[in-house]
């Protein structure tokens, strides 16, 4: 078996001096600096000859690894993996694997409870939304706009909101006020307002006995209509115009005609600012017609809610 002079591979000069030194020395030996150490070590730094570079152009092995810096690293105990504030140790998969950290990853996978809650929403499995929610909530007064939540048992009791002056306008009370048409032949694309007085056929004008005073301030309406007509299948829409403000929108949804001669119930909505003393017109406007139909005979009642 060959013998390998270690001590004879082995050059050692302070820094200076290998700056000044150019020799080229052979492959395998050990070039040490007396007098410089790796960072946070008492290890002299020292480069590996090549046969071909002199010590200025070798590299040093490698210093201890940083953030920004490739390096010599040390392996992390199990202790100093579970410790956690060693900056300078690296952890294995081993010692990963055998941490506090990984049990306590495991231990919160497995869990099916949460801490428990308190306050407004309490419970550590299904949460529970306390009364406090809203008894601990400032206390105003309602006003038009306003919304609170439902339980909409049309649509299986999906949460909704609504507009509180269904509940609150006017003391709960519902203003009711009737249009009437009789033996309307309803031309294309026309608007016919109603009348407030019975046995009166609708015009494509408006004048005093078309209009109604609305007794409150409200924004909010709804309208049923009761309709006999003759030879049309086709749309009309609904208006509801502010006679005093002169302003208006139309009721949704549009109303459908069956051709019979039998009622055509239809119900609709509407958003329009009125103030009390306001007067107000209901308005029907036709299409284009492909069939007009003939001899509409009209009840109309529009309620609402003080805002």
């Amino acid at each position: 078996m060959a013998t390998v002079n270690i001590v004879g591979n082995i050059k050692t000069q302070d820094a200076a001096t290998w700056a000044a030194d150019a020799t080229v020395y052979t492959d395998q030996q050990i070039l040490i600096t007396s007098d410089v150490q790796y960072a946070g070590t008492d290890q002299n730094k020292f480069k590996i000859a090549d046969g071909v570079g002199t010590w200025s152009t070798l590299d040093y092995m490698a210093d201890t690894a940083t953030l920004t810096k490739e390096g010599v690293v040390e392996l992390a105990t199990q202790a100093e993996v579970d410790t956690g504030t060693d900056a300078n140790r690296v952890v294995t998969p081993s010692t990963l694997a055998g941490s506090t950290l990984a049990g306590d990853v495991a231990t919160n996978n497995a869990k099916v409870t949460n801490a428990t809650h308190t306050g407004e929403v309490t419970g550590s499995g299904v949460l529970t939304v306390d009364k406090t929610t809203i008894s601990n909530k400032t206390l105003v007064a309602a006003a038009a706009g306003d919304h609170v939540l439902i339980s909409d048992a049309t649509d299986s009791d999906n949460l909704k909101k609504v507009n509180v002056s269904d509940f609150l306008g006017g003391g709960g009370q519902t203003y009711t006020l009737i249009w009437q048409g009789n033996s309307l032949n309803p031309a294309d694309s026309t608007r016919y307002w109603l009348a407030t007085s019975q046995n009166t056929v609708p015009s494509s004008g408006t004048n005093g006995n078309k209009r109604n005073c609305i007794p409150v301030t409200a924004s909010e309406f709804s309208m049923n209509i009761g309709l006999a007509t003759n030879g049309s299948t086709e749309p009309v829409t609904w208006v509801l115009r502010n006679h005093t403000q002169a302003t208006e929108a139309n009721f949704a949804p549009t109303h459908a005609l069956t051709a019979s001669s039998q009622a055509n119930a239809w119900s609709g909505t509407v958003t329009l600012a009125c103030t009390s003393g306001d007067f107000i017109e209901v308005i029907l406007s036709t299409p284009a017609w492909s069939s007009n139909p003939t001899g509409l005979r009209i009840n109309a009642v529009l309620t609402f809610l003080a805002d």
